[in-house]
């Protein structure tokens, strides 16, 4: 029975996932899972959490998807578990600081229209807006490019490509999508970040000028590096 409840979970966030054609991932069909969640069962057994690594190691790997994908699916690990961290809440000076739901509509839309006011209330624009192209062969999706533009810049936070596919070229028609679309839309630059071990040469040969490297001691392989674009 444990075992059961279990997938179910892996396979509702799976099938959320698999079947998003147009990966957008907006915070309404991230909200519209968690009530899905909470509403197919209200209470979990603590002791199952011990059981979760697999599942929760079964989902990551099933996608193409990283970064924002196992960050969220990392939320609803916690839910699960029963992460008391979650309910955690800190009061001083009559301000009560607690742990909410990332991926909550109304949050979203407070900080939007919070970020807009202020950009407003200094002659700028904000408009903080995500942004999504795939790559798909035969229906398949083979890469993903993911990310938002606010002010005058785009910021590209996600880029992957299927294993199978690399070293064709998708990840520079990827890029190349995106300076497509918004070039001649009053944008200065791209930018974006990348590790050591993940890809900085590749946006060396895009054009990309590295700005800075912040470097670990610790996990050099963790260097991280920051890479901007001028687009006209």
């Amino acid at each position: 029975m444990k075992n059961e409840l279990l997938r179910s979970y892996a396979a509702l966030a799976l099938d959320f996932i698999l079947t998003d054609d147009d990966v957008s991932y907006s915070r309404l069909n991230r909200s519209a899972l968690c009530f899905r969640i909470q509403e197919e069962h209200t209470e979990i057994e603590k002791e199952i959490s011990f059981a979760l690594e697999n599942v929760w190691n079964e989902i990551k790997d099933s996608t193409l998807f990283s970064g924002t994908y196992c960050r969220y699916l990392g939320s609803i690990r916690k839910k699960i578990e029963g992460d008391t961290m979650m309910n955690e809440t800190v009061t001083e000076k009559n301000v009560d600081i607690e742990s909410v739901d990332p991926y909550e509509e109304a949050l979203g839309d407070w900080i939007d229209r919070s970020f807009d006011a202020f950009a407003e209330q200094n002659g700028l624009l904000c408009s903080y807006t995500p942004f999504a192209f795939a790559a798909k062969q035969n229906g398949k999706v083979i890469g993903v490019i993911k990310g938002h533009f606010f002010y005058r810049e785009i910021h590209v936070g996600e880029l992957i490509v299927a294993e199978d596919c690399r070293g064709q070229g998708i990840g520079t028609l990827l890029l190349t999508m995106v300076e497509e679309h918004f070039r001649g839309k009053d944008f200065d630059n791209i930018n974006l970040t990348t590790y050591r071990f993940q890809a900085p040469e590749f946006y060396k040969k895009c054009g990309f000028t590295l700005e800075y490297i912040r470097e670990n001691p610790a996990c050099p392989a963790l260097d991280k590096f920051f890479f901007v674009k001028g687009i006209d």
